[in-house]
């Protein structure tokens, strides 16, 4: 009934030090981070003192995809200068670029419109599954396809699902474009050698093919990552904004003794020109970071 505070340490610590890949990209030294906290944890540590000892370890990672659970309390690796978006405002797009006039997708995780008679815009707000995108996407592409120009926004996007993020990109391929690897351990090797490759490529009736700018900030992350690689080696894609969160793992929830829940990366990603953008985000072909005094002004 009982479960002592060191196993659980020592069970977290030993999953990440055999299952993490990016210790060398965050800058990790493991050992020395496991001599610092140990200290901290006795067989008679509470389970308040155990949870705040495991999340101060945890946060030296700075990773969305690394997360603690412990019944309705929950920490996120991830720490951000400012936790709260200040420079992005949907109600500033949809009142005053929009004109109050767009329309959603049946799930609300797209909308779109047009910023004027000749140019579309289209907002993301998290990547459903490739089904669940291939139901209504064609349909809006058809909607959009005579724009001589179109904004694909996702700032804040916290991301979703891979496929769904390929499904997506389809839309706008010219031609099949590897743009990531997802590189797995076998077995217990430390060796990364068994890559999964991702491809954009063109699927469903309609490819929109005229330009296209794709907003993107620091709160882009996990799948909205994988979306600025995949835009990214496109013919007809310009990015602006800033670099993207940086989260591109898979990653998977472990159960810890305690009935506590790791939740954890695994596979190492690189893009197609083996590249590892792990912990500093795709950076924009432009760079361009709206203020909140911008914002404040009714200017985006």
């Amino acid at each position: 009934d009982s479960v002592n505070p060191v196993e659980v340490f020592e069970q977290v610590w030993t999953l990440l030090n055999s299952n993490y890949p990016y210790f060398e990209q965050r800058g990790i030294d493991w050992n020395a981070l496991h001599k610092v906290y140990s200290a901290k944890i006795s067989p008679t540590s509470t389970e308040e003192e155990l949870f705040n000892t495991l999340s101060n370890m945890l946060e030296h990672f700075n990773d969305g995809h690394i997360n603690l659970e412990a019944g309705k309390k929950r920490f996120c690796s991830l720490v951000k200068v400012n936790p709260k978006m200040e420079d992005f405002s949907w109600k500033l797009v949809s009142d005053k670029y929009l004109n109050k006039s767009y329309k959603t997708s049946p799930d609300s995780m797209f909308f779109y419109g047009w910023l004027t008679d000749e140019f579309a815009y289209m907002r993301i707000r998290r990547f459903p599954n490739k089904e669940i995108v291939e139901k209504y996407i064609d349909t809006i592409i058809g909607e959009l396809a005579k724009a001589k120009g179109m904004v694909i926004d996702i700032r804040g996007n916290p991301g979703g699902n891979g496929f769904g993020v390929a499904a997506l990109g389809s839309r706008f391929a010219d031609r099949k474009r590897l743009y990531t690897k997802n590189i797995n351990r076998i077995d217990q090797s430390k060796a990364y050698t068994s890559p999964t490759y991702h491809y954009v490529e063109p699927l469903g009736p309609i490819q929109y093919k005229g330009p296209v700018i794709l907003l993107q900030n620091v709160y882009s992350e996990s799948g909205s990552d994988a979306f600025a690689l995949a835009m990214r080696v496109l013919p007809n894609i310009t990015s602006i904004g800033e670099n993207t969160g940086g989260c591109f793992a898979t990653y998977y929830p472990e159960k810890l003794i305690n009935g506590w829940t790791l939740s954890m990366p695994f596979s190492y990603v690189v893009d197609q020109n083996d590249f590892c953008w792990e912990g500093m985000g795709v950076p924009p072909n432009i760079r361009k970071i709206n203020t909140k005094e911008d914002i404040a002004a009714g200017n985006d």
